[in-house]
């Protein structure tokens, strides 16, 4: 029976064949399309504190401040993106990376190369005010060391002048390690401590952010022969790096100024003044210990947290017109 009639609803029986028909196709990227009536059920859901805090960590473990990069030399993407794309979307750490650089992809200008690479790897970051900015390097055996120094030099300080607040990665890619950019950005940092070919580590990452990344080697891709390497974040923003302040400050009103003047008004201000005669310095401190009591008294005070990342021109009235903002467009 391949379906179900009209007598046995609850009761659906499949074919042989069917079932064969769900089993996974063995290339990545093809969805199934299962049965309502063979797709699990659920009832409920769990609660507790520890629950949430998995969910929280792992809803926020692959937002990092800084974005991870999956770095390699592939030698001919062409007959790798099967293989690229499994990975993309069955492990995680592929499909959450924010940047996958890779050189010697060896593809062309060949509009059936183009239609390979668009889908399956196009990515959207959205969020967060990080400028980042990526150049991906690659030095041929017999090129001008120098002359490729120089125009590195140049590009990135072009770049640096025209976003002097972005985040920089630049990857270097060399087959014979005979050139290195330590002298020629001397502002960068390295970052690859693995061997990424054989025993020798010849495919570098470069950012301009001290402790931002540490690497972990990967298997290479197909039968390239580097080994790809995965750079996971390990920067922390200035709000993690820094305490939390607090401030306190005096809330004025109408009110309470009118508080404030009858306070001053009902004061006898001889009989304060009389035990300190001459002595200028005995009357200021009075009348200075004086005016700040009354207005603890007459006006209210208010303690906020201030968080480093505070910019200073967000005031009260523009987080009143933010908050505004959130509940008309239903934003939490």
């Amino acid at each position: 029976i391949s379906h179900c009639t009209s007598n046995c609803a609850e009761y659906c029986v499949y074919s042989r064949k069917q079932l064969l028909a769900l089993r996974p196709m063995g290339r990545g990227g093809i969805v199934q399309t299962i049965p309502v009536e063979l797709r699990q059920k659920y009832r409920g859901c769990r609660a507790g504190a520890k629950l949430k805090a998995k969910k929280t960590e792992k809803r926020w473990r692959y937002k990092p401040s800084v974005p991870s990069v999956v770095m390699g030399n592939v030698n001919s993407l062409t007959n790798k993106t099967d293989e690229l794309a499994c990975l993309v979307k069955n492990q995680r750490l592929y499909r959450e990376c924010s940047l996958l650089c890779f050189s010697e992809t060896w593809l062309t200008s060949d509009p059936f190369h183009q239609h390979q690479m668009v889908h399956p790897w196009t990515c959207k970051r959205e969020g967060g005010d990080l400028h980042t900015i990526v150049v991906c390097l690659y030095i041929p055996p017999r090129a001008d060391v120098q002359a490729g120094c120089d125009v590195i030099q140049s590009t990135v300080a072009e770049l640096q002048t025209q976003h002097p607040d972005a985040f920089y990665v630049i990857s270097d890619f060399d087959d014979f390690n005979h050139v290195t950019l330590d002298s020629t950005l001397p502002a960068f940092f390295q970052f690859v401590d693995c061997p990424t070919r054989k025993n020798r580590t010849i495919d570098l990452l470069y950012a301009n952010v001290r402790n931002a990344y540490r690497a972990t080697p990967l298997p290479p891709l197909g039968k390239s022969d580097h080994n790809l390497v995965f750079l996971q974040p390990q920067y922390k923003p200035l709000v993690l790096r820094q305490p939390t302040t607090t401030r306190s400050f005096r809330v004025w009103s109408p009110e309470a100024e009118e508080a404030l003047k009858d306070c001053y008004d009902t004061t006898d201000w001889s009989m304060l003044l009389h035990p300190h005669g001459e002595d200028i310095g005995g009357v200021t401190h009075c009348v200075t210990d004086y005016l700040n009591f009354c207005m603890d008294v007459a006006v209210p005070t208010k303690t906020v947290r201030c968080f480093p990342n505070n910019k200073p021109w967000i005031t009260s009235d523009v987080k009143g017109i933010l908050n505004q903002k959130k509940m008309e467009t239903g934003q939490s």
